[in-house]
């Protein structure tokens, strides 16, 4: 035999090669239409929301190394289509519609303030303009460590997921009819 093994750190990287890591479910409360100066509860399934690992050997004419990478979520980065960017450092509170809202509160939300009034139409929906809404995306981002027999190990770059949905935001006018 000659020459040398692979490295553990080729395999680590092989093996955050075949890390499946999940798209995130997106979440929303009010769900289908939002309204402006109303917050919009945001999260993912936080199912999701644990390390993934997977394990992978590298190998040649010199021997083997194997090492299991891991996945962990850091982050979900919400783009809301108005312009806005929300970080959450978790996956976001669910909405529990079983619950009063006066027992709930959520770490991660959006408020509006404007309509999606002038803005796309969602693919498949008739053209009226009470269809447009906000293009929006969800992107967990992954911290990428490998580690190996022996104690060897690092960290791979950051690794992102992303879904993305609509959502029609609506103005609700409050009209006040003095009492007689």
């Amino acid at each position: 035999m000659t020459g040398t093994p692979p490295s553990p750190g080729v395999a680590g990287a092989r093996a955050a090669s075949e890390l499946a890591l999940p798209a995130p479910e997106l979440g929303l409360n009010p769900a289908g239409t939002g309204y402006v100066n109303f917050p919009e509860w945001l999260w993912v399934s936080p199912t999701l929301w644990h390390p993934f690992s997977t394990s992978a050997t590298a190998c040649n004419a010199a021997g083997c190394a194997s090492a299991t990478a891991t996945a962990t979520p850091l982050s979900v980065t919400w783009r809301t289509g108005d312009g806005a960017v929300v970080v959450c450092p978790g996956p976001g509170t669910p909405y529990q519609p079983s619950l009063p809202a006066s027992a709930q509160t959520t770490d991660c939300s959006h408020t509006y303030q404007r309509s999606s009034l002038g803005q796309p139409i969602p693919p498949g929906e008739p053209d009226d303009p009470n269809n447009a809404a906000y293009p929006i995306s969800a992107t967990i981002t992954w911290r990428v460590s490998w580690s190996a027999p022996g104690g060897a190990g690092g960290v791979l770059p950051d690794v992102q997921t992303t879904a993305t949905g609509w959502l029609r935001v609506a103005q609700i006018e409050i009209l006040r009819v003095p009492s007689p």
